[in-house]
């Protein structure tokens, strides 16, 4: 076995394109992961704005339930 270096490296990995056994892929640009981070970002803020506000809701209702005051 050789040593294993970048070098050597490149050149196995050359041969094997040159044999066919790698073929060539599409690379998303850098940017389109950005853009979908961005928006689950501003989904997740809406869903805990949506949690929120049913949480005050939900404290709305037990305050005024006498049966729950008083446990």
């Amino acid at each position: 076995m050789r040593v294993k270096t970048d070098r050597n490296d490149a050149c196995g990995i050359a041969q094997l394109v040159r044999l066919g056994w790698l073929k060539a892929v599409h690379v998303k640009a850098p940017k389109a992961p950005e853009t979908v981070v961005e928006a689950l970002l501003r989904v997740c803020e809406a869903l805990l704005e949506e949690l929120h506000a049913l949480d005050r809701k939900l404290l709305e209702t037990a305050r005024a339930d006498p049966v729950v005051r008083t446990q």
